[in-house]
């Protein structure tokens, strides 16, 4: 039948996980408009898989919601770091 994958109910923020939420906050302050991943990765000064890997793990956690197919889809949510 089907799996279940077992999540840790517990998050703990790396300094990768704070400078990406932190970028796309700033950026979406002063621009109106949230970033796409390659300015997140250019701004962050991250790899481009470091910056997939993190952003998911924000996602995955409620920092962030992705608007799917949606350029610039990124939006924060109440949840803060």
């Amino acid at each position: 039948s089907g799996y279940i994958i077992l999540m840790p109910s517990i998050f703990t923020p790396t300094p990768l996980h704070i400078s990406l939420y932190r970028f796309v906050r700033d950026f979406l302050e002063k621009n109106g408009f949230a970033p796409m991943y390659q300015e997140i990765s250019a701004g962050a000064n991250v790899p481009a898989t470091s910056v997939y890997r993190g952003m998911k793990d924000l996602k995955t956690f409620g920092y962030l919601k992705v608007v799917p197919r949606r350029k610039r889809g990124i939006l924060l949510t109440s949840k803060t770091l």
